[in-house]
């Protein structure tokens, strides 16, 4: 992006808000739903049942966007919590709005990131659905790891996840006896090593042989999406 769609995706949001371990952010069923630009810390995404069950859907990392699902509805359709200390900055829908309209390919970009999240999504139904418990933990170990790399947090295989076991089986599909089950598996075999909620990957190489989910490949600066400069040549 150029310099001024950068500044434009920055000053979408408004002064960051500091929530608490466990402390809500965004509740299911809010009138008014809401964007959030999540700048330290992580949040998970989760949707509660009528039966008082509650399925953990996602985990948001420094420089996701939150609360999309919800905008094509009159309530929030997820609920979003603090798993850690984290800074959020609230997004007003009207700057969303300035955005298309001044910046198209800024909010390009955003059309972008919707569509990756959507690719996730689909590797994370292929997981639970065709991988084995070991494959699975694999995967979501590299893609973790992978996020956090992007994020500038490091990308030496060293991963504090402050998640349970119940929290981990309920984005695998597992039990919190199976999820133990594998970890202690995969430390067996030598692949990882664990300490507490510390997991380092001791032999990515070898995880990302067994990861048999498709390899993925950003574009980021995609050649079909014109300049800024060249958006007000188009025809309408």
């Amino acid at each position: 992006m150029s310099p001024g769609d950068m500044a434009a995706i920055r000053a979408l949001a408004g002064p960051p808000v500091a929530y608490r371990r466990g402390q809500s952010i965004q509740t299911q069923g809010e009138a008014g739903p809401r964007l959030f630009l999540l700048e330290d810390g992580w949040v998970s995404s989760s949707l509660g049942l009528s039966d008082g069950g509650c399925q953990l859907l996602k985990i948001h990392l420094p420089g996701d966007m939150m609360g999309a699902p919800s905008l094509p509805y009159t309530h929030a359709v997820e609920s979003l919590m603090a798993l850690t200390l984290c800074r959020v900055r609230p997004i007003p829908l009207n700057r969303i709005g300035t955005l298309f309209a001044e910046k198209p390919r800024a909010a390009a970009m955003l059309f972008l990131v919707a569509q990756e999240e959507r690719a996730i999504l689909m590797d994370r139904l292929t997981m639970v659905g065709r991988l084995d418990a070991r494959r699975r933990m694999i995967a979501f170990l590299l893609h973790l790891n992978d996020r956090l790399a992007i994020a500038g947090m490091g990308e030496n295989g060293s991963l504090t996840l402050p998640l349970s076991q119940q929290q981990i089986g309920d984005l695998l599909g597992l039990t919190p006896v199976h999820v133990n089950r594998t970890l202690r598996g995969l430390a067996e075999e030598g692949v990882i090593r664990r300490q507490g909620r510390h997991v380092e990957l001791v032999d990515i190489a070898a995880m990302r042989k067994l990861n048999i989910l498709p390899v993925r490949n950003l574009q980021f600066s995609p050649d079909w999406l014109p300049e800024s400069s060249s958006l007000t040549d188009l025809p309408h």
